[in-house]
């Protein structure tokens, strides 16, 4: 078990939240936050973390806004990240692309992609690794 990763994931469906950190922590160092300023004050105020998994439509901020904030962030611009989303329209998915999203997983998805995705940012098969 490899814990010196460190995941933030930023997502106000709590239930989401919860199953995202279950699956992500026998892996890394899993950080969740309900919402994005407390996303913001976690990154301002620890180091940075190896990926970010943000919901795009948070009840505070803006995800798009964030991730725009992140990307143009010389110490956030380089920190993969995974966007989710209940949009399923492409033009938005092209949009968070061009922003510099990683990854792109329209709600409800199946959480295995997830790990894969995840496992193939870090170099590591998270699929198998979380089954042990």
């Amino acid at each position: 078990m490899d814990n010196e990763r460190t995941i933030l994931i930023i997502e106000d469906d709590e239930g989401l939240r919860a199953l995202l950190v279950a699956l992500l922590k026998r892996n890394s160092n899993v950080i969740g936050a309900s919402g994005a300023l407390m996303g913001m004050n976690y990154l301002y105020e620890n180091s940075t973390p190896d990926l970010i998994i943000l919901d795009t439509n948070l009840p505070d901020i803006s995800g798009i806004d964030l991730i725009a904030q992140l990307k143009s962030n010389a110490f956030f611009k380089k920190v993969p990240i995974i966007a989710l989303s209940e949009e399923k329209d492409e033009e938005f998915m092209r949009y968070c692309h061009e922003l510099g999203v990683d990854a792109y997983f329209a709600k409800p998805f199946n959480p295995d992609y997830l790990l894969l995705k995840v496992g193939a940012l870090f170099g590591v098969d998270y699929a198998t690794s979380n089954t042990n």
